[in-house]
């Protein structure tokens, strides 16, 4: 009973993302197993364990020019703005007018309703194939975003996911969730920015959710819908708070993946992103951790048997301003963001196999 309990309160602490400091917890469950169990409990595996990280093995990719060039057009500016926008810190362009984002609560369905609308419209502007994916909230109506860019292999495809909507305690009037998620947006704004103008061979899928904050349901209908069309989806990559890091500490980022068999193909692609992190050298600190809890959006995509990582700043050092009205863009450690997206954008390129492409000149955006 007291090995059960201790584990619901890891669990409740990863799904509600409380830092439950799982080092120490773990030398403390490994004791209590050994002085209640026996030594033969000893041999068991913590539910949560960290993978070799980039450098401990040979490199699973070649340094590519046409990825570099990928790479060096991130712009700490235009994420910025990006996430200015998202936040409500400034205005953005929905539908022709000037509209300021107050909140992208799910609950607040005129707010949710125009956030949708300026991503459509973004993702549209860049010749993507853009579509609303609606489910069902209380009875209400609710979308989700998809802009798909067509490879040539259409037995592959791979989604940059992360969740459109935030909360706060005044969730309905005014919640920034610049950091949760806005820079998660962000980073699939900006990855879809630059790697339409390329050909790759397999689909790539950018798909925004909403409905997370209430329990991954956005996500949850999109996957159980792409499991029912037979959708060859071969891995996710979901953005969730992907900016914070305290100034002047390691700049460790971490990805969460199943354990066990399971988790396999999940761990081949947080080895990209440890991949590109290397050959690239980006200045980041890969960290990979095994655990089926549900924390974020590419839990619903373990649940249908797709391959899927959570990409996110590190735990240990996440933002102390998680779901607070405080979470706003002036919080948020933008070299590490722009290193974090830079890394991102290599690795989607490498897996979607980009044939060939140009470069492109993103337009300046000042801060």
């Amino acid at each position: 009973m007291l090995l059960n309990n201790i584990g619901m309160f890891y669990k409740f602490c990863r799904n509600h993302k409380v830092v439950c400091f799982r080092q120490s917890f773990f030398l403390v469950l490994l004791a209590l197993v050994m002085l209640f169990t026996g030594p033969a409990a000893a041999s068991l595996a913590p539910p949560s364990q960290t993978w070799p990280q980039a450098g401990s093995q040979p490199l699973a990719i070649t340094p590519d020019p046409i990825v570099q060039a990928m790479i060096n057009q991130v712009q700490s500016s235009i994420l910025y703005h990006y996430v200015a926008g998202l936040s409500g810190e400034q205005a953005v362009t929905i539908g022709g007018i000037p509209v300021t984002l107050y909140t992208r609560s799910t609950k607040a369905e005129t707010y949710i309703e125009t956030a949708t609308q300026y991503v459509y419209e973004h993702f549209q502007d860049l010749g993507l194939v853009t579509s609303y994916h609606i489910w069902q909230y209380s009875g209400e109506p609710r979308s989700n975003v998809v802009a798909e860019q067509p490879g040539s292999d259409e037995n592959c495809i791979y989604l940059l996911t992360a969740h459109l909507d935030d909360t706060s305690p005044t969730y309905t009037t005014r919640a920034p969730g610049a950091d949760d998620n806005a820079s998660g947006v962000a980073g699939v704004l900006m990855a879809a920015d630059i790697l339409s103008h390329y050909q790759f061979t397999c689909t790539l899928r950018y798909v925004l959710f909403t409905g997370e904050e209430q329990g991954l349901l956005g996500s949850e209908a999109y996957a159980e819908d792409a499991a029912q069309r037979g959708d060859p989806i071969l891995g996710v990559l979901n953005l969730d708070m992907i900016a914070y890091n305290t100034p002047n500490s390691p700049a460790t980022i971490e990805m969460d993946i199943r354990s066990g068999q399971a988790g396999y193909q999940d761990r081949v692609l947080s080895r990209m992103v440890s991949d590109v992190i290397l050959a690239y050298q980006i200045d980041l600190i890969p960290l990979v951790y095994a655990s089926s809890d549900a924390g974020s959006d590419q839990f619903s995509f373990w649940a249908e048997g797709f391959p899927a990582v959570e990409v996110i700043e590190d735990w240990d050092d996440h933002t102390p301003h998680y779901h607070e009205l405080t979470d706003t863009v002036s919080t948020l450690n933008m070299p590490y963001f722009t290193d974090y997206v830079k890394a991102i954008v290599g690795a989607f390129a490498h897996l979607g196999r980009v044939t060939s492409g140009y470069n492109v000149s993103l337009p300046v955006v000042n801060q």
